[in-house]
Order: C-alpha cells, then structure tokens, then sequence
C-alpha cells in the first residue's frame, strides 16, 4: 500500500487539518490474483479516532496497514481533535467537515469511488459515535457504518457531567443541553432516518465484555435489531487498542471489498 499524509486547508474549519491515507498499489509484492482484480475507482473508508487520539492513532496502534494491503479500499484518517464529529455554536463544525468537505476533497484527491454502496465509515470510541451519527445524518451517503467500543447514547455521556481535567469541553459539545432529542442524538438520528422509509447503512457494532459502553451497545443493538441490518459482536476485552487491533480485522471483513 501507499501511505499518504496529507496537510490541507478547511474551508469549514479555516484552519489546516491533516490527515493519513492508505491506497492500494499493486507491485511485486501484491498476489497475481489480486492485481488482475484490483483496479480504480476504490472504495473508500473514512476511519475515525476516539477521544484521546488523533489522526495517526490507528496506525501508530494498529496494523491497519498490513490487515488492508491487499483490498481494494482506499482509508482516509482525518481528526477533530475532542470534538466527537459533531456541530456545535461554540466550537467547530466538525460534522460538517467529516461527511460534506472531506468526501468532496478525497474524491477530488484520489480515484475513489462515489457510490453509496462503496462508501464507508467506521470508529472506534468517540470515532464510533461520529461514525453512527454521520452514517444516520446522511444514510444517502454510506453504505455501511461500523462502530467499534463506540459511545451510542451521548445523553448517558451527558449526565455525567463534566470532566474535571478538561471541564470547559462540556460546556463547548453541549451548550448547557441535554443532548437527548437533538441531532447529537443518535437515536433521535436513527428512529428519523426509519421513519423516512429509505434505504439505511447496513451497520456492525462490537464491544469488548469487561467495556463500561457494552451496556450502552446492548440497548442499542435491542432497540434496532429488528429495524436495522445490524451485525452485532462482544468479545473478551476492554475499552483500548488492544480491543479494536483485533476486531478491526472483524470490520474490514465484514465490509464488501475484493477478498469477497
């Protein structure tokens, strides 16, 4: 594969942001098989990072790169810093930036391809819960959303309070409102996207046993299992990279790429 680290201006955020891109490349080292089959437009996987990382979490953690080395799948890593991908009147509009300008620029960028079905997200953590919330903000735009250890009811969050480290960020996501209702909401985001009577992401959660969220992932995959084409996992483990190390490579089976 190619690894691409790329600095560009956004005009959503008016700041240079950066991103790490994998794209595939056939050489001698890719199989026979694979480089008769691998040709453009590429899928396309935007991959989202949790709280405390940022765009070189998944590869400096993981390996992502070797798992991907022979699908047809174009990764992009952007960040938001500890913006959870959302807007909000006090800080960024990071939503907006993640599912509007990002796709735009990739598909300028690189030969990816701009099908529905071909175009994925994915997370782990906070990055599970912008992955939710962008593939049900605009489920025309993805095709399928996986949610690794991802936070999927924010006003659970929300009720904790602020963190006492960092206790301005709540006032910064939240505005002073309970989230619940709102379109921070990913139930709200889901139950609206059910009534639209339209096609949904096919969607895959996986959370690790000894995880504080797995109770939150429960609800959720009750709440939708029969609504949603929805693949659930639990697996021994906790809340960390050693978790989603593994189980990246359940994701990236999961999706529909060359290996199927």
């Amino acid at each position: 594969m190619t690894r691409l680290h790329a600095t560009f201006y956004s005009d959503t955020l008016r700041m240079d942001m950066h991103l790490n891109i994998l794209v595939p490349q056939n050489c001698e080292r890719t199989p026979e098989a694979i480089r008769q089959k691998r040709r453009p437009p590429y899928r396309v996987l935007y991959l989202l990072h949790g709280l405390s990382s940022n765009e070189d979490g998944w590869l400096r953690f993981t390996s992502l790169e070797r798992y991907a080395r022979d699908l047809d799948l174009v990764i992009v890593m952007p960040t938001t810093h500890r913006g959870f991908y959302m807007n909000t009147a006090k800080s960024y509009a990071y939503s907006d930036f993640i599912s509007l300008e990002l796709p735009a620029y990739i598909q300028n960028l690189l030969p990816v391809s701009s099908k529905r079905e071909d175009t994925f997200i994915a997370g782990a953590s906070m990055g599970g819960y912008g992955a939710l919330k962008a593939a049900f903000t605009y489920p025309e735009q993805y095709g399928y959303v996986a949610s690794l250890s991802g936070v999927t009811d924010l006003s659970a969050r929300y009720q904790e309070g602020p963190d006492p480290k960092s206790p301005f960020e709540f006032d910064l996501l939240y505005g002073g409102q309970d989230p619940k209702g709102t379109d921070k909401d990913i139930y709200q985001l889901v139950d609206q996207a059910i009534e639209a009577d339209i096609d949904l992401p096919k969607v895959f959660l996986t959370c690790g046993r000894e995880d504080e969220l797995l109770g939150q992932n429960h609800d959720f995959r009750d709440r939708y299992q029969d609504q949603l084409q929805l693949s659930f996992q639990e697996a021994d483990g906790g809340h960390g990279w050693d978790y989603w190390d593994t189980h990246i490579q359940d994701v990236l089976d999961w999706l529909p790429t060359l290996s199927d």
